[in-house]
């Protein structure tokens, strides 16, 4: 469902790994006789080896930094900026493309089962 831009951790398609133990499972058991479809969107901040070392920064200081010092500070900033752009042309696009995002899973939610999305 959905072509090139849509991709699955269960079906090995994805970057991404199959994550365990979220929100989304819950629905599966607290409904099974649902269609659970799951989407976690991502938006472009920053270049994968800035993100990254924004990561590893940050376990640094979980592990052996003051998380009152003004590194620690710095960190935290370096990573809220590699997840998120404060300006409101980055809001804007990332708003637009989510919602583009959306309009392509409730179309591909029409071939899932039969499910009517009222489009």
């Amino acid at each position: 469902m959905g072509g090139q831009e849509v991709t699955s951790p269960d079906a090995g398609e994805s970057a991404s790994q199959v994550i365990g133990g979220n929100v989304r499972m819950a629905f599966g058991a607290l409904c099974p006789q649902a269609c659970v479809v799951a989407i976690a969107m991502e938006v472009g901040t920053q270049g994968q080896q800035q993100v990254m070392a924004s990561l590893f920064a940050d376990n640094w200081l979980h592990h052996r930094g003051d998380p009152h010092s003004a590194q620690a500070a710095a960190i935290r900033q370096q990573v809220k900026d590699a997840f998120f752009v404060d300006t409101p042309q980055w809001r804007d696009t990332a708003l637009e493309r989510a919602m583009q995002i959306w309009q392509q899973a409730l179309e591909g939610m029409q071939d899932v089962r039969g499910v009517d999305t009222g489009l």
